[in-house]
């Protein structure tokens, strides 16, 4: 083996294990943060549905997920930390199964896979998981759920695709009716996306017998999700219904436009990491321009920058976009790599030759097609929800790299500069997510071991003192299991720890204009018995307020109602630290209001 070859070989060892270790980086540091934090909004309302699904029946949900992950959240005692492990475990797994579906069918395509971007591609879509996580806590949720089926799918079309066995269908047909009951838009407009790609093989007999696997598998999955539910067919579409009337009672989703994921993103997180983007490909240039260079030069350029650049973005990041959370603001960086993947693609379609190229750019358009069906139907803009989107794009970007790579000599081309550079960035987002208290994380501060629900978790010492507190009012009160209305606007948190049942749904968020007329209306389809007996959470002075529902029955809040316990919310942001929620409970007035004097 000559010098140069020698030179070539370990440098590009090194480069593989630089992408390897700031993935593996980036999963370790969400791996060890699962007992760590809790966030008393969208994760404790995940949490609550979740741990009793059952409480949602009489008012309904837009989303079926809950009764799915109930059982394996008490085969797992209740832990919080080990259902964050699980679910991150879930996810990481899926990434891995699509990168190497998506290896093996452009293999079969004559697509050059080589062992580098074998290695390489698993680990650095694997470290862009953690991200799905941002904004939402780290359980499982509807978008986590979303995302877990999706690239399910992407596993099942490209190994249908390689194989030619339209069997795989069942798989993809099972994974469409999951991200159904994650969110419903999403599950449409996915199988919209899928059945065009499968028509697009182009051969009718292989296309109608993967619709009929697909259809066997949809059938299989429906029934499992009937029988965790306890519903019915038609209770099912009742539950949904009712769901529906009530997020669109409390005007959940500002415009169509909203909830069809159309929103500009903002200038100032493209001002920041908008170099990003053009740094790889400045890299790969590098190496075109100047291939008589020594091969460990142009590595250890690859590996300084990949690496240092990212890390300094992420420190403009924290200064200039930390006012409304690092979480969600950061993940707005993933949409770049889908204009990143996009760039690739056009000029992958413009050296395209033959329909087997051809073939292989089609799973690149999948790939950047299945993020946009993940965010439809969403309430918040496409920019904030691209978190969801990371693993999609950085498979897409790597694909659409290894498309144009027609030689991959070790430590040169474009994959090398682009893996570096998205597992590097991922470390950032992660090492700064969880230094915001935002997020409800704080590594340095979560320093008291406290027992919630069925485990523990390590929080802040002003937040397990909460937990404390909360614990013993449940106690002296006895309000395990007891109907419970929080008329907070945000107080997911405090019915899960003081193990309330809730009623009308998990959480109200009076984030919403028209939160107290679904907060009504949801309360309205429970027992009288049940609002007569419930305990009730309420904070004076506070924007969020929907105590409007409870008032609307002629009922005083002041009166009719007796103040066990108050304390001070711990997390959010100062409106929310400023507020004193008092924990009420009924007397015998409030039945006789009501209509049910012996309840």
């Amino acid at each position: 083996m000559s010098r140069s070859a020698g030179d070539g070989v370990h440098t590009g060892a090194l480069g593989t294990g630089a992408v390897v270790a700031s993935a593996m980086t980036s999963l370790i540091v969400l791996a060890a943060g699962a007992a760590r934090g809790l966030d008393f909004w969208d994760e404790s309302y995940t949490l609550l549905l979740v741990d009793r699904p059952d409480a949602s029946y009489a008012a309904g949900e837009v989303f079926l997920f809950q009764f799915l992950l109930h059982p394996v959240f008490v085969a797992l005692g209740r832990d919080v930390a080990l259902l964050r492990l699980v679910g991150f475990l879930m996810l990481v797994l899926a990434a891995v199964a699509a990168t190497r579906a998506v290896g093996a069918f452009l293999a079969s395509e004559e697509v050059p896979v080589t062992p580098w971007w074998s290695r390489m591609a698993p680990a650095v879509v694997a470290a862009t998981t953690p991200m799905a996580f941002i904004g939402a806590g780290r359980v499982p949720t509807y978008r986590v759920v979303v995302v877990i089926a999706l690239l399910v799918v992407v596993w099942g079309v490209c190994r249908m695709w390689a194989s030619a066995r339209p069997e795989w269908g069942l798989l993809v047909g099972a994974a469409l009716v999951v991200t159904f009951t994650g969110k419903p838009p999403s599950a449409l407009a996915a199988g919209v996306v899928v059945a065009l790609a499968v028509a697009g093989r182009g051969e009718p007999r292989f296309v109608g017998r993967a619709a009929l696997y697909g259809l066997l598998g949809a059938i299989v999955a429906v029934s499992a999700v009937l029988v965790a539910s306890g519903l019915s067919p038609l209770g099912v579409v009742a539950y949904l219904q009712g769901g529906l009337e009530m997020v669109s009672a409390s005007g959940t989703h500002s415009s169509w436009w909203t909830m069809l994921g159309f929103a500009p993103v903002s200038a100032r997180v493209l001002l920041v990491f908008g170099p990003l983007l053009v740094l790889p490909l400045l890299l790969a240039l590098h190496d075109s321009a100047r291939r008589g260079d020594d091969p460990r030069r142009a590595a250890l350029l690859q590996v300084g920058m990949g690496i240092l650049a990212p890390a300094v973005a992420a420190v403009l990041a924290v200064v200039l976009l930390s006012a409304q959370g690092y979480g969600s603001q950061v993940q707005q960086w993933t949409f770049l790599w889908g204009i990143a993947a996009a760039l690739l693609l056009v000029v992958s379609v413009h050296r395209a030759s033959g329909p087997r190229r051809l073939r292989a750019v089609g799973v690149v358009l999948l790939l950047l097609s299945l993020p946009y069906a993940a965010t439809v139907g969403t309430n918040t803009n496409f920019a904030q929800t691209m978190t969801q989107a990371a693993a999609f794009w950085a498979l897409a970007v790597m694909a659409a790299g290894l498309l144009l790579a027609r030689e991959w000599p070790p430590g040169r081309g474009l994959l090398l500069p682009l893996s570096l550079w998205l597992a590097a960035t991922t470390v950032a987002v992660q090492v700064a997510w969880f230094a915001d208290r935002e997020e409800g994380i704080s590594l340095r501060e979560d320093t008291v071991q406290s027992r919630v629900l069925g485990g523990s978790l390590w929080l802040e010492p002003d937040s397990a003192e909460l937990v404390s507190e909360l614990s013993t009012m449940t106690r002296n009160a006895s309000l395990t299991d007891r109907p419970a209305i929080d008329l907070t606007g945000y107080g997911a948190g405090y019915e899960l720890l003081l193990g309330a049942r809730p009623l009308g749904r998990a959480s109200f968020f009076g984030t919403f204009d028209g939160a107290y007329r679904g907060a009504r209306l949801g309360l309205e389809r429970e027992s009288c018995r049940d609002r007569a007996e419930a305990v009730v959470l309420v904070a004076s002075h506070n924007p969020l307020d929907v105590s409007a529902a409870v008032q609307a029955w002629g009922l005083n809040l002041d009166t009719d109602y007796t103040e066990i316990g108050r304390f001070r919310p711990t997390h959010g942001g100062a409106v929310v630290r400023s507020q004193t929620v008092r924990v009420l409970l009924p007397t015998e007035h409030v039945g006789q209001v009501l209509g049910c004097p012996h309840a």
